[in-house]
């Protein structure tokens, strides 16, 4: 385990003095947080998160963009498993031959076959895990030859797939790749954005990973969006987390666009289409699969129905139906942060959660490749950098004068409270003590950018420079959005 310490980059003009601190959500670890002259405690107040409660008439209520209660058992056994503050590391040893075995599985066959594993947190240990490869873009294994056994391949470990016990309240973890990341911190930082603004977003960290011996390196950590992250989210009372949850699983066929394909389960969700590694693809049903009082579409079906049809009726009976308020704040985060590996690309991405007052919420997901494009030709309220006509959840919504302009507001808080110079600093500030040491003896480093580029606040000038994307990105919104 690795501990931060308050350390500070020397930053050139590009950013200021401190005026507008970094955050650091309070957490039951040891306290690492900066001094006061660089981080305060920046939970948003009551006058930046917007108060949307109306009547009960469906419509959107009150977001609660606040940090949680640390004495929430939930909070502590979720900030150990996803700290901010610390490297965790962890090892996997597989009996002999099945590493090599599961790399082969998709090589040979295209699947990701589970294997039994000894899973190693910190100083715990848990004897019996599933391990299984997971993602497609990001597994770079040969189609055949030889396969690197210590190259870096995106994971995910089920804890009690085998009968084992849960870690700390999480029955899985994800481990990222980032290969299209140099620095390491598009993934985290991004969800930290999702997060204050009122977006459900999964937890993250950073870990140091070792596979049979072999050190593979620095992965980002993640939290799955399964059964305990909606209980995590939602609690448990009046059935919070028994409602369905869907999965965008990108198809060629459009199923995950929100676009009218009929009333017909299959055109939402099949094996037509999928990609490699996948049994199913579309919106697939990752709770409650097998009731079939709840498994057969209807309640998706409807969303899509009411979206597509509903017409000048369309501000009084979608948010009967799906919180567009959260979606609002959703869309400015992935636009100012060009999140466009996402709903508001290519139509991936993202999970859709039927809660308990009947209402869709969207939760976004892999946000590795943020922090990409600096400019849009299209004005703002085209979240999808110019492909509105393909996403009819976005353009429709945007089309409603109030729902816009709530959403230009929601992206003008982003660029003033969370894209700045002075809180990247300190983002960057604390990530780097954390990883640099760990980055330098990564034997997996990405193929483009490097680390040290990725991170540098002097020139910021290097190959995807965090700091630079910050200020190009800053001021291509400012030019679009009215003047406050």
């Amino acid at each position: 385990m690795r501990l931060a310490t308050a350390s500070f980059l020397v930053l050139s003009s590009l950013v200021g003095c401190g005026s507008e601190p970094g955050d650091v959500p309070a957490t039951t670890t040891p306290d690492t947080t900066v001094s006061d002259t660089t981080a305060t405690d920046t939970t948003l107040s009551d006058a930046t998160a917007t108060d949307t409660s109306v009547s009960d008439t469906g419509a959107d209520t009150a977001v609660d963009t606040s940090v949680p209660d640390v004495d929430d058992p939930w909070q502590a056994a979720f900030d150990h498993v996803f700290p901010e503050n610390r490297v965790v590391d962890i090892t996997l040893d597989l009996p002999d031959g099945d590493w090599a075995a599961l790399l082969s599985d998709w090589q040979s066959s295209r699947l990701k076959n589970e294997y039994p594993a000894a899973f190693t947190f910190d100083a715990e240990s848990l004897p019996n895990v599933a391990v299984r490869l997971k993602g497609l873009n990001s597994l770079n294994i040969p189609d055949s030859g030889p396969i690197n056994e210590t190259g870096k391949y995106p994971l995910k470990i089920d804890f009690n797939k085998l009968g084992g016990e849960r870690f700390h309240q999480v029955d899985e973890l994800a481990l990222n790749t980032s290969n299209a990341d140099a620095s390491r911190m598009r993934d985290p930082f991004t969800a930290r954005i999702y997060n204050a603004m009122g977006v459900d977003a999964a937890r993250t960290a950073w870990a140091d990973v070792t596979i049979e011996g072999a050190h593979i390196g620095t992965y980002v950590l993640a939290q799955v969006i399964d059964k305990r992250f909606l209980k995590e989210r939602f609690g448990e009372a009046d059935h919070a987390d028994d409602g369905n949850l869907y999965k965008c699983v990108y198809n060629q066929l459009g199923a995950c666009s929100f676009e009218w394909l009929g009333d017909d389960k299959s055109a939402y969700v099949s094996a037509n289409g999928c990609a490699p590694g996948y049994e199913q693809c579309g919106l697939v049903l990752q709770t409650n699969e097998d009731d079939p009082t709840q498994n057969d579409y209807a309640d998706l079906i409807h969303l899509i129905d009411v979206l597509n049809h509903a017409g000048a009726a369309l501000e009084t009976e979608l948010p009967k139906v799906f919180d567009v308020d959260r979606f609002l704040r959703l869309a400015a985060v992935a636009y100012a942060t060009s999140n466009f590996d996402s709903y508001f690309g290519k139509g991936h991405n993202y999970y859709l959660y039927r809660r308990n007052d009947g209402r869709f919420q969207m939760i976004p997901w892999d946000f590795d490749l943020a922090w990409g494009n600096t400019t849009c030709p299209d004005p703002v309220d085209d979240p999808t950098c110019g492909g509105a006509a393909s996403h009819p959840l976005t353009r429709l919504i945007l089309e409603v004068p109030a729902w816009n302009a709530t959403y230009r507001q929601y992206l003008q808080e982003v660029v003033d409270t969370w894209l700045t110079p002075e809180r990247l600093a300190a983002w960057v500030t604390d990530a780097d003590t954390l990883l640099r040491d760990i980055v330098a003896s990564d034997p997996n480093l990405p193929l483009d950018g490097s680390y040290l580029e990725q991170i540098d606040a002097t020139s910021a000038t290097g190959l995807g420079n965090l700091f630079r994307f910050m200020l190009d990105r800053r001021a291509d919104i400012l030019t679009k959005l009215p003047t406050p």
